[in-house]
């Protein structure tokens, strides 16, 4: 515009408006023919080229120009809180989303993300070792024990006990299968007793192969160790502990068809008792009771919902001794099977676990044995009660092994309670309770043996925890003379990673 009217002016030549003689005043400039305005025709100017746009088809938008999203009105906005009335008296119904323009459009805000609780704000972090993580753990511990080898009468002995205890936990991270290893070990020695120390230890390492979706295989090997009391009816009389080892293998394979879950798998182990010493210095055979066992158990499930699961499960085992009698001429082979109808659930994570109960039976090799036939019971639970407290209930029946000159075998029933309840996120309480009954088959002998405890543990850091506990076992026998209790203090250190 400011051009046009220059130059219109410029065409009229006003008095006063000439260049003075001698002035550097430019000359009035030539107008601009009317039709180079609107850039349709070249106007005849030398070094003019005529430049022509484009032209867009109707409704084409330039890329850089993308037409912008449609306005939608915040909830508070007028048009949704007041109707507008048109000219002709009626009020449109206008959409919800249909701002006026003089609304503007709230943006809506993703809600902001929560950063996840963590679970054991003082638990060990572990070790990175290239595709595994590894929790190393070594707790000392000292204290006293009333009665370590669990004598009875006179021959009761207390004394002082250092234990020491280690462990390590390795698991795999890779994308496909998994591999699980846990070690625990643990030796107390009594200064002022001989032949009294106690190993004990566990390992297990499973290897899980995912065939598919569907199917996968499970390889295990396990090992343990544990001692005998030189006050066990199997023992005789034996002037200090004999351990007991055991070890062995597994495989197992798992399908799932809808709903329904089938697995079937074999084990494979070995268990040698370490031969005693009697007061004179004789030596105790209890060698001759090794034996081997091979059991095939298979299971099968339907998957109904979080608290109703059945299943059936059938083990069906055999055990063959590495020598053909015993010390006292009993053929101790058997063979066995375990019947069970049971139901797995997890409600809402707060109840979980499963219940089975079945049939027991056991015939064995020597004539002069009957065969063993009972009910059992098995269970594994576990109530969360709430984030800080955890309780634990586990039962089961089980045909253990004798050399009682007369007994086939002992039925041993167990049940557990064990409660753990978080005082503070690094003050932890855990108490324990159980119970075993044993009944040897052939001969009038019955054991019942109650146990408690109660541990504390206090996290310093996540590496460094204070610990102390407290444990009393009592063993009421048929016959007096088996009859023991004890109790043990112990408090310690225990570092973790």
């Amino acid at each position: 515009m400011l051009g046009l009217a220059y130059s219109a002016a410029a065409a009229q030549s006003l008095p006063g408006d000439e260049p003075l003689r001698g002035s550097f005043a430019l000359p009035p400039p030539t107008p601009l023919p009317p039709q180079a305005i609107d850039g349709s025709t070249a106007p005849d100017m030398p070094g003019w080229r005529e430049r022509r746009l484009p032209r867009r088809p109707p409704g084409d938008v330039a890329p850089s120009r993308v037409p912008l999203p449609a306005l939608i009105a915040y909830p508070s906005a007028p048009s949704r809180r007041r109707p507008q009335v048109v000219p002709d008296g009626s009020i449109p119904a206008l959409p919800d989303d249909a701002p006026t323009p003089a609304e503007a459009a709230i943006p809506v805000l993703p809600p902001p993300r929560r950063i996840p609780v963590e679970q054991d704000p003082f638990g060990p972090l572990g070790i990175r070792a290239g595709a595994f993580l590894l929790r190393p753990s070594i707790a000392e511990d000292f204290g006293y024990d009333s009665n370590p080898n669990r004598l009875s009468g006179s021959a009761v002995k207390g004394s002082a006990v250092l234990r020491t205890e280690g462990g390590l936990q390795a698991e795999s991270n890779w994308s496909v299968h998994s591999l699980k290893v846990d070690l625990r070990g643990s030796s107390s020695i009594f200064p002022s007793l001989k032949n009294s120390a106690q190993p004990e230890g566990t390992g297990r390492a499973i290897l899980h192969l995912d065939v598919n979706r569907a199917t996968g295989i499970d390889l295990e090997t396990h090992a343990a160790i544990t001692t005998q009391s030189p006050n066990s009816p199997e023992t005789g009389g034996s002037t200090g502990r004999t351990n007991v080892t055991t070890w062995g293998t597994g495989a197992g394979v798992t399908h799932n068809i809808g709903r329904i879950a089938l697995s079937l798998g074999s084990i494979a182990e070995h268990t040698h008792y370490q031969d005693g010493t009697l007061a004179g210095g004789t030596v105790l055979p209890l060698s001759r009771d090794d034996f081997a066992s091979y059991a095939l158990k298979s299971r099968a499930g339907y998957r109904i919902g979080t608290a109703f699961n059945p299943f059936i499960e059938t083990t069906l085992d055999m055990r063959r001794h590495d020598y053909a009698t015993d010390a006292n001429g009993y053929d101790r082979n058997s063979s066995g099977v375990n019947a069970r109808l049971g139901n797995a659930f997890d409600i809402d994570g707060t109840l979980s676990g499963e219940v089975a109960a079945g049939f027991v039976h056991r015939n064995y090799e020597d004539a002069r044995f009957t065969p063993l036939n009972g009910p059992s019971l098995d269970a594994s639970l576990v109530w969360t009660v709430s984030p800080l407290t955890k309780v634990s209930v586990k039962a089961g029946t089980e045909i253990g092994e004798t050399n009682l000159i007369g007994s086939s075998g002992v039925s041993i029933r167990k049940a557990e309670v064990e409660v753990v309840h978080a005082l503070r996120r690094n003050l932890t309480l855990t108490g324990t309770a159980r119970y075993t009954k044993s009944v040897y088959d052939g001969i009038t002998l019955q054991q019942d043996e109650w146990a408690s405890g109660f541990k504390a543990e206090y996290n310093l850091t996540r590496s460094l925890v204070i610990r102390g506990s407290y444990a009393y076992n009592l063993l009421r026998s048929s016959s007096p003379s088996s009859n023991d209790q004890a109790s043990t203090f112990l408090l310690g250190l225990k570092l973790q990673r």
